[in-house]
Parts: C-alpha cells; sequence; structure tokens
C-alpha cells in the first residue's frame, strides 16, 4: 500500500509509473492518493487508469492515518523547500520514497532514513516495484527510521551559517 502526496506540487510522473506498474502486473493493489477533494481525487484515477478503492471524502483532514498505514510515502515533487510531510512520515515511523529535491534529501540525511530517487517516470516506477518485491533490501529503512526523533541542529546550524551568525 502506498500513500502519495497530490496536494501541493505537479505530480503526474507518480500517476504515469503507478499506471504502467499495474498493467505491467506489479503487486500493487492499494493507493490512498491524498488530493483535495473527493471530485478532484475521482478525476485523477479516472485519468490514469487507477482503480479508485474506497470513497476518502477529505483525507486532508486528517490525513495521519492514511500516511501511517501505508507500507511506503511516496513523495515525488519536481521541487520542494523543506518538505515538513517528510517530517511527518518519519515521525510516523512511514518508510519514505521521495524525488531528488533539496528539502527531502537533506531531512533524510542523503538516504539515511528514506529512498531517494531521481525524479522521472521510470525510476519511480522502478523504485514503488523494487520496495514491494526485495522487502529483505530496504529492511535498513525500518530500522533507521525506529531510530529517527526529529533531530534540527543539524538544520539550524546551517540555517545560522548561512546569516553568518
Amino acid at each position: 500500500k502506498f500513500t502519495l502526496d497530490l496536494t501541493k506540487r505537479e505530480h503526474t510522473g507518480i500517476l504515469r509509473a503507478s499506471r504502467e506498474g499495474w498493467r505491467s502486473g506489479s503487486n500493487w493493489n492499494k493507493y490512498d492518493i491524498l488530493a483535495t477533494d473527493y471530485s478532484q481525487k475521482k478525476s485523477i484515477y479516472k485519468s490514469y487508469e487507477l482503480r479508485l478503492d474506497k470513497r476518502i471524502d477529505n483525507p486532508l483532514e486528517n490525513p495521519y492515518p492514511y500516511i501511517k498505514n501505508a507500507n511506503y510515502f511516496v513523495l515525488s515533487s519536481y521541487m520542494e523547500g523543506y518538505g515538513i510531510v517528510i517530517k511527518e512520515a518519519l515521525f510516523l515511523h512511514t518508510k519514505i520514497i521521495t524525488t531528488d529535491v533539496v528539502g527531502p534529501r537533506e531531512i533524510l540525511l542523503d538516504g539515511k532514513y528514506g529512498l531517494i530517487i531521481p525524479n522521472n517516470d521510470e525510476d519511480i516506477k522502478y523504485a514503488m516495484e523494487d520496495v514491494m518485491k526485495n522487502k529483505e533490501k530496504y529492511k535498513y529503512l525500518e530500522e533507521n527510521i525506529k531510530s529517527y526523533h526529529g533531530d534540527n541542529d543539524m538544520i539550524k546550524e546551517k540555517t545560522m551559517k548561512l546569516l553568518d551568525l
């Protein structure tokens, strides 16, 4: 099960990757797509030929149960600032797949706490397939996330350095 965040950025790559994965027989049987409303979500599923398993009227009111219960949280931004949703997924001990953008790379300590991939359809599809097929290969993520404590000292240090304080 994957939780895909489509609320803030253009994420067509992950939708195309999901469609291609489903077409090629990948064992992806459930997606929780966090969209702004049900009609938007229904439209997304229809245009990318994905199966709408259940009606979730307003997941944005409380997205945390969806993120917590996912095998992986996938963020496929083309650009991202800090990426607070990555921190939220870490605090919920949900394994993360993210495209290689500045904020998430910094938060995940260059891959210690999550899988960082190039932002193209093929790499997104491959990562989603690989994490489900080769669970042992990614066991380290689960172990590392358990030790995550949300330390912001590194971010504070870099900010202070940038401000020359």
